[in-house]
């Protein structure tokens, strides 16, 4: 079955927010590029690589600090839509 991506409706407003990057993880590397549709329609840089028995999806974006929780909660549900799940995020170091 065929997944039309759909957005997540993150909006970055100005200022700019902190550079973060946020990991999922997945049981298979259609759901994991499926997610990546997702991100990259929502303005994610994304990576997506093969680990033992699972897909890592790495997504990069700034969003404001008062935002966090409201993007975890989003990319949990689009995780768990997927089959997948949301492993954290860090500061992006770039």
């Amino acid at each position: 079955m065929s997944r039309a991506p759909r957005r997540l409706g993150l909006e970055i407003r100005k200022p700019r927010g902190t550079p973060a990057v946020f990991f999922l993880r997945f049981p298979d590397e259609t759901a994991a590029r499926g997610v990546g549709e997702v991100l990259v329609a929502d303005g994610f840089e994304l990576t997506v690589e093969a680990e033992p028995g699972r897909w890592l999806v790495v997504a990069r974006r700034e969003i404001r600090r008062d935002s966090f929780d409201v993007a975890v909660r989003a990319l949990e549900s689009l995780a768990a839509a997927y089959g997948g799940h949301y492993a954290g995020l860090e500061p992006d170091a770039k």
